[in-house]
């Protein structure tokens, strides 16, 4: 382990993983060594102070302990799985960690609302949301989370590039999802925009997968006072909105 600059190992929950400086995005790719494994790749991010955490990196602990909890867990509102695991995983602010978690939540609301699908099926959606790469919704115009509804949706119905009525039905649905997000305007927050993503799937849930998914747990944001980039009152989580 290369943990740079420092034999400290704590991580910090928003900007730099390693120093807590605030990232740097960039219009290009660079060349960078990881500041944990020390993997040479190529990123578009960097901290005021130079590091950089491959997105392997970033996903492996919070991940490994979400898989933990989500393949134990009975409970069915899509909120508190969100938050519980997000919680129980200590996941940072911001990064591609949420583009797995969010597939695996519905996924296991689906199997504790239904039992059609199990614990292979929740592992699976963990595996495609790992190749979602970090800051997709600034550099690729897809939000993660749009991504990760579309990787549950196709376990669920199981979609597949041939399946012509399945993958069209998810790809709507992901488009009125990107939508729906767009309608917040300002920086990326993957807490709101996951909110904003597992709430309107529960709405269309019936309809769409043939099973209501619950998401009536109540939450309000408490990281706001630490997001530098948090859009405040037009935010519905924010407690003042």
């Amino acid at each position: 382990m290369n943990l740079c600059c420092s034999d400290n190992k704590k991580i910090f929950p928003t900007g730099c993983l390693i120093c807590g400086s605030e990232l740097h995005y960039y219009n290009k790719e660079i060349e960078k060594n990881c500041s944990i494994c020390g993997k040479i790749t190529s990123t578009s991010t960097e901290c005021e102070n130079g590091h950089f955490v491959c997105d392997n990196c970033h996903l492996k602990t919070p991940i490994e302990k979400a898989e933990e909890f989500l393949l134990n867990t009975e409970k069915r509102d899509l909120i508190e799985l969100f938050v519980t695991a997000k919680i129980f995983s200590k996941f940072p602010m911001h990064g591609p960690e949420y583009h797995a978690l969010i597939p695996a939540v519905i996924v296991t609301s689906y199997k504790n609302c239904s039992s059609k699908v199990n614990n292979l099926d929740i592992k699976s959606a963990i595996i495609r949301g790992k190749k979602i790469p970090g800051g997709s919704c600034g550099f690729m115009g897809v939000c993660g989370v749009t991504s990760g509804i579309g990787i549950a949706i196709s376990i669920i119905i199981k979609s597949t590039p041939l399946k012509s009525r399945e993958r069209n039905i998810n790809l709507k649905f992901c488009s009125q999802v990107l939508n729906e997000i767009t309608r917040i305007e300002g920086p990326r927050c993957c807490q709101r925009e996951a909110f904003t993503g597992l709430k309107f799937l529960s709405k269309h849930s019936k309809e769409l997968l043939g099973i209501h998914l619950p998401a009536n747990y109540n939450f309000t944001c408490t990281q706001f006072i630490q997001n530098k980039e948090c859009i405040g009152k037009k935010c519905t989580l924010h407690p003042k909105a």
